[in-house]
C-alpha cells in the first residue's frame, strides 16, 4: 500500500496530540476530553487504525489521486487546492487513517465555508465550490433544486469531501473515518449543518447509516456543454444531529449504525 511515501503521514499529528478544541463550553470540551475523544481513538486502536491529523490541501490531493476509482468523473469540492488555493488550517483539516506499519488505509477531509443566501445558489454558482471558479474545467455547471437546499441559507457549513478509502482497506474503515470527521468538526467549528455531495450508488446506501447523515436527498446534477448530465445526492445533518451522535455511548462502537444512535 505504497499510496504515499511512509515519511509523508508519519510527521502528521495523532488524533489526540492535535485535539485542542476552543469553540465549545468549557463542560463540553471536559466531557469530549473525557469521553468521546479517548473511546474513540481506543476502538480504533483495537480495530488496527492509527488516527492522523493535516490541514495540508496538497498532500489531501495526492493522496486522493492515488486512491480515486478511474471509472467516476473527478467531482469539483471546495477540498480540491487548485480551486481552493486560500485554505488555511483554520477552515480545513484532513482525517488520515493508517495501519500500525504506517501504509495509508483511507482519508476524507473538510472545509468550513460561509454560505450566502440559498445554498441552492451556491451549489447552482460554484461558489461553494471553487474560491476561483476560473480554474473549473471548462463548460461544466452545476445545477441544484430542492425545498431542503432552499431552507439552508445564510448560515456557516461544514463541507465534508469525498472519503478515500484503499480497496484492501477493512470493512470498518468508513465508520470509523466518519466518526472521526464528525467529531473533530463539531468541536473545532461553528457551524449550522454539514453537508456533503455524493456519488449515488454510496450516498444511498450509505448515507445515514455509515455517515451518519439525517438526510439524503436528490439535489444536484451536473451539466456539461455537451449536454451530458451526472447526478449526485446531498447528504446533510443539522448541528444537533451530529452532538447527538457524539453524545450517544455508542459512537466510539464501529460495528454500530450510526442511524441507530442519537435522539
Amino acid at each position: 500500500m505504497d499510496v504515499l511515501n511512509h515519511a509523508t503521514l508519519a510527521d502528521l499529528p495523532h488524533y489526540l496530540d492535535a485535539w485542542n478544541p476552543k469553540t465549545l463550553p468549557p463542560i463540553r470540551r471536559r466531557a469530549l476530553a473525557a469521553g468521546a475523544v479517548p473511546a474513540l481513538c481506543a476502538a480504533l486502536a483495537e480495530a488496527g487504525f492509527a488516527p492522523r491529523i493535516d490541514h495540508d490541501l496538497e498532500t489531501f490531493a495526492e493522496t486522493r489521486a492515488a486512491l480515486g476509482d478511474p471509472r467516476w468523473s473527478k467531482l469539483a469540492e471546495p477540498c480540491d487546492p487548485d480551486l481552493n488555493p486560500g485554505a488555511s488550517a483554520a477552515d480545513t483539516f484532513i482525517v488520515y487513517l493508517v495501519n500500525p506499519a504506517g501504509d495509508l488505509w483511507g482519508c476524507a477531509a473538510s472545509r468550513l465555508r460561509w454560505i450566502e443566501g440559498p445554498l441552492s445558489v451556491a451549489i447552482a454558482g460554484q461558489s461553494v465550490l471553487a474560491e476561483r471558479p476560473d480554474r473549473l474545467p471548462p463548460g461544466q455547471r452545476f445545477e441544484a433544486f430542492g425545498g431542503a437546499l432552499d431552507a439552508i441559507r445564510d448560515v456557516p457549513v461544514a463541507w465534508g469531501s469525498s472519503l478515500w478509502a484503499h480497496d484492501k482497506a477493512p470493512r470498518m474503515l468508513v465508520p470509523a473515518v466518519m466518526r472521526l470527521l464528525h467529531l473533530w468538526t463539531y468541536a473545532h467549528w461553528q457551524w449550522s449543518y454539514t453537508v456533503s455531495i455524493g456519488q449515488p450508488r454510496i450516498a444511498d446506501r450509505y448515507g445515514l447509516d455509515v455517515h451518519g447523515y439525517d438526510m439524503v436527498a436528490r439535489g444536484a446534477r451536473r451539466v456539461v456543454s455537451e449536454g451530458a448530465t451526472t447526478e449526485y445526492r446531498l447528504m446533510i445533518a443539522g448541528r444537533a444531529r451530529i452532538r447527538s451522535l457524539i453524545d450517544d455511548p455508542g459512537f466510539a462502537d464501529l460495528t454500530r449504525d450510526l442511524s441507530a444512535l442519537g435522539g
